[in-house]
Parts: C-alpha cells; structure tokens; sequence
C-alpha cells in the first residue's frame, strides 16, 4: 500500500455524506512489527539479553482504575510511538511502580522503560526515571502501512532551543504570573499573525490583512518593501484576507512557504510560494493547492502550520452563518469544520498528497484530508514545539469560547460543533455528546467573547512561563494561562488572567525561532510578552 494517496487541487467530493457522524479513531501506532525491532531505541547496555530500552513521555495511561496501569503509550525519543503492556502477575521493576506513571505523564517527565517485545505486544519489564537531557523531542508520528515506508521524521521548527524549553520540568504557575506587553514593532496595517522561518536569521514575518508579508530584521527594524503582496488577489475585510503563513521545514534550502488567504470571489486558498533569487518571495510563483468555497463570508479559519510530523495541519471555520445551517462540523463530505492533514512534499504533478494514516483516508463517505472534526472557527491554533501536542483557539456561537487540546499523532477527534459549544449542549434537545473530546477550557460571555488562540511558552528569557499556554480575548482585552501539562492530564483546567491589555484588539500571537512570544494589536502593533 502507498504510503500516501494522491489529490488533486480539489477532488471530487464523496457521493454519500455522513451527517451527525461522532466517530473517534484511536489513532496508536505499535512500532515493533514482528520480533520487536520497529526502529526504536535499542540495544541499550545492561538490558537483559533479548530485551530492549526507549526513553520517552507517557502520552496515554491504559487502566481500569487509579491504582491499576495495564498498560500505557510511550512517545520515544526518536519521535515513535510504543504501546506496552504490564503483566499484572510480575509487575514491572525499577524505580517506580507502574501506578506513578500518572504522575509522569501529568508532569511530562521523561522515563526510560525496558521491554519484551513479542510478536503481538511489547511487555515494560522495568521501569526508571530517565535524565532530563534525553528528554524527546517531537518527532514524526506517521503511522504508514505495515510494510510500507514512513516519511523522515522531521524535527519542529526551532528545534535547536527545544532542549531549554522544559529541563527540569514545567516551571508555570498562573497564580504567581503578572506579564507585561512591551512595544517591539508599530507602523503595520491589521497585522494579523507573526512567525519565523526557521532558518536561523531572526527575521520575524507578520501577515497584513490585506495581502501583505512584511519582513522584520534581525536588529526589530520594519522593512519598508513587504516580502510577499498579494493585495489584488485577496478579498479583505471583516473576517476575510490574508490569514495564515507557514514556512516549510526545511525552507532554508528550498524557499518553499505557503499562505491560506481569501480570493476575490471569498473562497479560501491554501497555495505555495517561492523565494526569489534576491531573498523576498516570488508573487509569480504561486500554486493553489486547495481551493475551498465558502458560503458565507466568516468562520474562514485562518492557522496553517507544519507538524512534528512534516504535513501541513490547516485550520477550516465552519463556513459561516449562524449555528452552521449546513452541519459542516459534523459532516465529512466538505472540509469545512475541519482541522485538515496533507503532505505537501510528494513528486508528480499532484498538488498534494493525503498521508496513509489520516483517520477517513481510504474511505468512500469521507474526505481523506481530515484530521478532526467539529470545529466552528479554528482561527489561532498552535503546535507545543516540545511536545507537538495540537491547542486549538474555537470561536463560539453566543455562550461559550473554547480551548481544546489534542495530542500529537491523535487524529479522527470529534471536538464536538454544532453538537457542543464549549461545554453545553448547543441545542439541548438534540444532544449526545458521546464520543466527543470536551474542551480544556470553556468560559462565558461574560468573559469574553472572541478566542485568540496562543502558544505554550518554550523559551528561555522567562523561565517561570515554561510550560504555560497563554492565550486571549479580543473583546475582553485580556491574556490567560494554564498549565499545559494539566490539560493533557486530561483534567478541566482552571485558567488564571495574567495581564489586561486594555486599548488592544489582540489578533493573534506569534512565536519566533527561539520560543519568545508576541502579541499582535489590530490597530499596527506588535508586542513583547515578558514579565514583570
């Protein structure tokens, strides 16, 4: 079997739609195949002759009660995923007995596990506390075909100061945090979002509203020539423009980067670029990838970014009007209300390809692009770059604002538009929420009321933000923050306010190479996070 299936720049839409589908794919890659090898950390001295090492997160707990772990999910320091299993007649040894594995996988602590592998299982045989410094790194979580060859895992950008994002634990405590915005850049038009391009420069990139990319230097200098304009090409305007940016992995060597905007008749595009000879981007270049008509002109979705994994991750609104007449949430015959997966690196004359272990790829009553379903408007989402672990700002309806979280390499979730807003049942007498993931975060109106999406702070500048998602309000002129392990716990998490940022109309945040992150204001600014 291919390891990925071949798309055109649309594709036929499937025939026979699913509406009102809650269908949740647990998607565990077992990295050993028969004998155990698999390509996981082995060979490690002082395992006993036919057994093996791994050193890795634990990302999921299987058990029957608090005190009982049969098994649990190892993300390996090479970016695979193991699943073992405990013999409950001869638990493992080591440092720890297996019930503290919680604790780790609460606290993200890294621990070094020796195992049987079998021809159907992998048995943990002991387990041990593992040093900080082999602390994983995100990696690929493809899941190809038995047989079949998986795509090199590829580090997220940045990855040269991950090793400094969390050594010695998550540091963040929202309750003894105050930040400050301090001025960094003024003079832009709707900036929407800043990134970088991982390329070890320092420039920082932000997204104008209206089509351009303008270029900040190394020295926090605008650049007075954008980068990229696109202004004749793009519909601007309310919840319409040039909306999402994101650079290639491995744009250094290639120039590639790729933009989601609005064309002139509304419909979003998801296209390519390329660098130009003299370093700023080629406008003649552009490739459409995809082309998605929106019904109406809001909940565009907007977030592109590239995974732990190397696929590009797109971020589909619902395509507007109240509630979602048309069910697209829930739907998986349109990508709208959809957290979507392709590979934009495959040979030919395709313009994508969907990876094999995409949850619907392969199916006849689905779009094989979708990663997850139920998403009103996405509209600032973001990868932890230590973790890959997804946090998704959701815009809401009328009652309630959203974060929600899903963990790396977990596709086919449900997060539950038009089903649920945040936590309630949108329309109480049609509801069912089984199968469906509850957000990490639900607040009132009174709040706030439009979500902006952060980031999970992996800098250095600030030590005690490691390990904090921030994120904020555009109405409510606020920023919050919660533990971001606490929310992979699996717990509902009780997010703190950390500053007022009144006279802002925050947009977005960006994050630059080295993890620091910045606060965009719709009216031409960009801000500093720091602390006081």
């Amino acid at each position: 079997m291919d390891v990925k299936r071949r798309c055109g720049i649309l594709g036929a839409p499937p025939a026979v739609p699913l509406r009102g589908l809650m269908l949740v794919v647990a998607a565990v890659l077992v990295a050993a195949c028969s004998g155990g090898q698999g390509g996981t950390d082995s060979g490690a001295s002082g395992s006993p002759e036919g057994h093996q090492e791994a050193v890795g997160i634990v990302i999921d707990i299987k058990s029957t009660s608090p005190a009982d772990v049969s098994g649990f999910t190892l993300r390996t320091s090479s970016g695979e995923m193991l699943v073992l299993e405990i013999d409950q007649g001869d638990p493992p040894a080591g440092d720890f007995p297996p019930a503290h594995l919680r604790e780790h996988m609460a606290a993200a602590e890294p621990v070094r596990v020796v195992y049987e592998p079998g021809p159907d299982t992998l048995l943990a045989r002991e387990l041990f506390d593992a040093p900080q410094a082999e602390r994983p790194r995100g990696g690929s979580t493809a899941s190809p075909a038995r047989g079949a060859s998986a795509p090199s895992p590829t580090p997220l950008r940045g990855s040269p100061t991950q090793t400094t994002g969390n050594a010695g634990g998550d540091a963040f405590q929202p309750d003894q945090i105050q930040l400050e915005l301090v001025d960094f850049v003024d003079g832009l038009q709707a900036p929407l979002f800043l990134t970088h391009a991982g390329d070890g420069t320092g420039q920082l990139y932000v997204l104008e509203q209206a089509g351009r990319i303008r270029l900040i230097a190394a020295d926090g200098t605008l650049q007075e020539e954008p980068f990229l304009d696109i202004t004749e090409r793009v519909s601007s305007g309310g919840e319409r423009g040039l909306l999402g940016l994101a650079f290639h992995p491995a744009y250094e060597s290639n120039g590639r980067f790729f933009v989601n905007y609005t064309d002139r008749n509304g419909d979003t595009h998801i296209s390519e670029f390329a660098r130009s000879s003299n370093g700023a981007a080629d406008p003649g270049s552009e490739r459409v990838l995809l082309a998605i008509e929106q019904p109406f002109p809001n909940h565009n979705g907007g977030m592109i970014d590239f995974g732990p994994d190397g696929y590009l991750y797109i971020g589909m609104g619902d395509g507007g009007g109240a509630g979602d007449p048309h069910d697209n949430g829930q739907r998986l015959d349109t990508l709208l209300g959809k957290m979507l997966r392709i590979d934009v690196d495959v040979e030919g004359d395709e313009a994508y390809g969907v990876p094999d272990d995409n949850p619907y790829a392969g199916r006849q009553d689905a779009r094989p692009e979708i990663w997850a379903t139920g998403l009103r408007n996405p509209w600032r989402w973001s990868f932890d770059r230590q973790t890959g672990d997804m946090f998704i700002g959701d815009v809401g309806q009328a009652a309630r604002e959203e974060i929600s979280v899903g963990r790396a390499g977990e596709g086919g979730r449900n997060y539950g538009w038009r089903i649920m807003e945040g936590d309630r049942c949108f329309e109480p007498e049609q509801c069912d929420p089984t199968g469906l993931v509850q957000p990490a975060v639900s607040y009132p109106r009174e709040q706030g009321s439009i979500v902006i999406g952060g980031y999970v702070y992996r800098g250095s500048a600030y030590p005690e933000l490691r390990g904090g998602y921030l994120f904020a309000d555009l109405a409510a002129a606020r920023i919050w923050g919660f533990r971001a392990s606490d929310a992979l716990a699996g717990r509902r998490v009780d997010h703190r306010e950390l500053a007022e940022a009144e006279g802002l109309a925050i947009a977005s945040f960006g994050e630059d190479e080295s993890g620091e992150l910045y606060v965009l204001d719709l009216m031409g600014s960009v801000k500093k996070v720091a602390t006081r």
